[in-house]
């Protein structure tokens, strides 16, 4: 994160990477509308790798003066 973005804008933007993130999540375990999970490709692996790095940076901008 940049040193020159303030508290705020750090939560933004953390707030908008864990939405970014769940909703790729929602979208990958979401069944396909015919049902069958084989007609759709699937990224699952790469919707997982977003969610660490996303509450990594909510921890950061929110955690702040925490002990």
């Amino acid at each position: 994160m940049k040193d020159s973005m303030s508290s705020n804008e750090a939560q933004l933007h953390a707030r908008a990477r864990w939405e970014i993130a769940y909703e790729r999540m929602s979208l990958e375990l979401e069944p396909p509308g015919s049902g069958f999970w084989d007609e759709r490709p699937r990224d699952l692996k790469a919707a997982v790798q977003l969610a660490p790095a996303a509450l990594d940076e909510i921890e950061a901008a929110y955690g702040r003066g925490e002990s």
